[in-house]
């Protein structure tokens, strides 16, 4: 770890005794330098690709919101892992928010994104060679529920979007009748 963080970390034992905070600290601390840069990184693909549906502290708070969410799932819905920490949950989240409103907006750079997503994590899940080398860099094993309950963590924090966007279609179509 680059810092003394083990009172942030994602300690299930902990969470369980109390220590809630560490529902949302362990997204945003991490193993090693390279643990860091690569979340960044992914952090600064999503931004730049539709960054601008959620200007400033929008963007941060819609992370954090992302991030709580994909915590408090993986409490609730993996009680064997114990020990977590690193943002690519939350931003695999993150990117779900962006493709969703890309897709409100009938954007074909949200399909793009929002498939890019699925092939991710498809590709996680059928292919042990796909998270090994991310593994090997980061000095940790790579948490892949992490990235599913992050997607579905930015699939609740969309539902607004989706809902609207629901409603508006079918009501144009009812008013085309």
């Amino acid at each position: 770890m680059l810092l003394d963080v083990s009172n942030l970390v994602y300690l299930r034992s902990e969470i369980t005794n109390g220590a809630v905070w560490r529902v949302l600290s362990g997204q945003l601390v991490h193993h090693n330098a390279i643990h860091l840069l690569l979340n960044i990184a992914g952090l600064m693909i999503v931004w730049l690709i539709g960054g601008r549906e959620y200007p400033g502290l929008r963007f941060v708070l819609m992370s954090l919101i992302v991030a709580v969410f994909t915590g408090c799932l993986l409490y609730f819905c993996e009680p064997q892992l114990h020990y977590y920490l690193g943002f690519s949950g939350a931003l695999h989240g993150v990117a779900v928010v962006i493709a969703t409103r890309l897709m409100a907006r009938g954007l074909a750079i949200g399909y793009l994104l929002g498939m890019a997503i699925i092939v991710k994590l498809t590709w996680e899940y059928v292919s042990t060679d796909a998270i090994a080398s991310t593994a090997a860099l980061i000095g940790l094993r790579v948490a892949t529920e992490a990235h599913f309950w992050g997607a579905v963590s930015g699939l609740l924090a969309a539902s607004p979007i989706i809902m609207r966007t629901l409603y508006q279609r079918i009501t144009s179509i009812t008013q085309a009748i």
